[in-house]
């Protein structure tokens, strides 16, 4: 035990504070530090005020999923969408802040960001906690680099939200090994953040995963076993509560059946390549990692730094050790089923921010306080900077001082123009682009979207889906023209109509042709003639 206390360097319990005397200036550097949390992700989240919005179709389809809600429809139960209750209830939030526009979600990523820092400073804080200044300014570096990060994308996904979970639980064992947080509450806690991220997004649960088999390791180390079943009750707690409130509410609401079969049943049977063995998974991962690797070479070749100045120059071996069993488990139960979606990286991409900010204080506490924040200044205005060259999503979604418009608002404007009091709209091949959040629409069915379930083993999704255009109950359709297709002469009316099913020329009429670059695209120089293509039609039924 002694050993390992020598490791972190202070004084078991010795807490972060500022004293008395400076306590009105830590208020305002807190105040002045979130201030540019929030600058940041002005310029640089494609939900701010600045941006003409986001233009993911993933943060679309969540946030016309807590628009429902919002208005009386269950998830799962009056909706197909896959993801977890929790996630559905971050954009619940997202949408009693705001209706309609990306308001709403541009709040909830700021607290998150907030929270990220927080969390951060706390973590430092263990390490460090007589350098108070200089580890909240330094811990800054991890919401940037999150944002700033290729795998942030345009933002709003279900791995940016968790990510503040599995710092908190991460956290909590930390504080459990200082002695600073009782073994009960660190429990609480980690099962509480667990059953979130579960409830959330199951196949994020690998931190917890690795944290079980770090803290079991460290317990047959130590022989700690009153604290091992304090902890897992602890847990099983924290768990249990979480999961209780969610399969109430849901039983209560007659959707704990549809919860059942769709996040779990179809998830695991028709969503992704599924399972396919220990071997299989482990080198999927290791192409994944390589994947990220390239799409991140600054923060990969840091984190090779950061690991040998951790172990040979700081001797925190536990920590190394903690952070590979961690961040590799992560990767392997993040990329289990197949998807190499860059977003999966985040989790990863935090654990290296925390190591990051840690080598920063490392290196600079025997600076003077000027010199110590003039370098992280100096990295903060880099990282300011940055996310030109290593997130183009972030640059390459219209402000809106830019003539170009989304999409989803172009398409938006032909259905008011049309004058339909809250219609009903259909993604007929793609998933949610977002008209709903420029015009007010109503659910047009179970299936109002084409998700990305796999048809074959999910044969409800097309058929809701053909069923609803053959009786042109929904008033309006988009059909994406290069959703998964190369693009198409907007000029040319027959090659547009060839793209289209037969049912839908013939149930529906083209009214609007829209066409914008995905941020990739457009970051690489591709212009929205050649990009993404949307085809807005309109039932035959209201022809005037």
């Amino acid at each position: 035990m002694k050993a390992f206390q020598k490791e972190w360097g202070i004084c078991m319990g010795e807490k972060i504070r500022f004293n008395r005397g400076r306590q009105f200036t830590g208020y305002w550097l807190t105040g002045g530090l979130i201030a540019v949390i929030v600058a940041f992700a002005l310029l640089f989240v494609t939900a701010s005020p600045l941006s003409q919005g986001n233009p993911w179709v993933d943060s679309n389809a969540m946030l016309s999923v807590g628009h429902y809600w919002l208005e009386g429809h269950v998830p799962f139960r009056d909706f197909f969408e896959q993801r977890g209750p929790v996630m559905y209830a971050y954009y619940l939030v997202a949408n009693l802040i705001h209706g309609q526009g990306y308001l709403g979600l541009f709040v909830i990523e700021v607290l998150n960001l907030v929270a990220l820092w927080w969390l951060t400073v706390r973590w430092l804080g263990l390490y460090w906690s007589q350098k108070p200044v200089l580890i909240r300014v330094s811990a800054l570096i991890v919401p940037l680099l999150l944002v700033g990060a290729f795998s942030f994308e345009t933002g709003g996904s279900p791995e940016e939200f968790a990510g503040a979970w599995m710092l908190l639980a991460l956290f909590a064992f930390a504080a459990w090994k200082r002695q600073v947080w009782s073994a009960w509450r660190s429990g609480i806690v980690i099962g509480v953040a667990f059953a979130l991220v579960f409830w959330m997004k199951y196949s994020l649960v690998g931190p917890w995963v690795a944290l079980a088999l770090v803290g079991l390791g460290w317990l047959v180390y130590f022989q700690d076993w009153r604290a091992a079943w304090r902890l897992a009750l602890g847990a099983l707690a924290g768990v249990a509560v979480v999961s209780g409130v969610i399969l109430s509410y849901f039983a209560l609401v007659g959707g704990l059946q549809a919860l059942i079969d769709v996040y779990f049943v179809t998830n695991l049977t028709a969503y992704g390549q599924g399972y396919q063995g220990p071997l299989a998974t482990a080198w999927r991962s290791v192409q994944v990692l390589m994947l990220g690797w390239q799409h991140h070479p600054h923060l990969f070749d840091g984190l090779v730094l950061a690991l040998i100045y951790q172990f040979w120059g700081q001797r925190r071996y536990w920590l190394v050790g903690e952070s590979l069993v961690i961040g590799l488990l992560t990767a392997i139960l993040a990329f289990w089923s197949g998807g190499n979606d860059v977003y999966l990286f985040i989790p990863l991409i935090l654990l290296m921010s925390w190591l990051f900010a840690l080598c920063l204080v490392d290196l600079l506490n025997a600076a003077s306080r000027k010199v110590a924040l003039g370098v992280v200044g100096l990295l903060v205005a880099v990282l300011f900077v940055l996310p030109k060259w290593t997130n183009p999503f972030a640059t390459a979604a219209p402000y809106v001082w830019e003539t170009e418009r989304p999409v989803a608002a172009q398409l938006a404007q032909a259905v008011r123009a049309d004058g339909h009091r809250q219609p009903r709209l259909l993604y007929y091949n793609t998933l949610d682009w977002g008209v709903g959040r420029y015009v007010r629409l109503r659910l047009p069915n179970y299936i109002f979207e084409h998700t990305n379930v796999d048809d074959q083993k999910y044969p409800r999704q097309p058929q809701a889906l053909r069923a609803q255009v053959k009786h042109q109950s929904p008033e309006y359709v988009v059909w994406g023209l290069t959703w998964g297709t190369p693009p198409v002469d907007l000029t040319d009316r027959a090659a547009i109509l060839a793209r289209l099913p037969k049912e839908l020329r013939q149930n529906y009429q083209v009214i609007k042709v829209a066409s914008m670059p995905l941020p990739q695209q457009a970051a690489m120089g591709i212009s929205s003639a050649s990009a993404n293509q949307l085809v807005l039609l309109r039932a035959r039924r209201l022809a005037r």
